[in-house]
């Protein structure tokens, strides 16, 4: 059976919620930055980005890829954000992607998922 590879979903938290106007998740370029190093680190292929910042706060980034796409939704009032890093390949680097994710945000808290797509 052909293997369609897997989903890892990743809620991160950073905690805090001081001033979500100057928090990294309310911030294009580190979050565009952050989704890049990730494509980068799962040696993925990019084909276009789209990113939307809401206002007051939040923003939703997805990087199209030739291998599916990778995406974050990111909510600064509440500290959080969603990365979903969805792929035909399997055995992308997850320990990878964590640290990856630790360094942009400055945070120890990633509660990670990994789903089969289709089996």
């Amino acid at each position: 059976m052909f293997d369609m590879g897997k989903v890892t979903l990743l809620e991160v938290s950073i905690g805090d919620t001081s001033d979500p106007a100057k928090s990294p998740l309310n911030d294009v370029r580190k979050i565009k930055k952050l989704l890049r190093d990730i494509v980068k680190v799962c040696e993925l292929t990019i084909l276009k980005t789209s990113t939307h910042k809401f206002q007051p706060y939040g923003l939703t980034s997805l990087f199209l890829l030739s291998e599916s796409h990778v995406s974050i939704h990111t909510w600064p009032e509440m500290g959080t954000c969603a990365i979903d890093v969805y792929s035909c390949r399997d055995g992308y680097p997850v320990d990878k992607i964590e640290d990856v994710i630790k360094k942009h945000l400055k945070t120890e808290t990633v509660n990670t998922s990994i789903h089969r797509r289709i089996s």
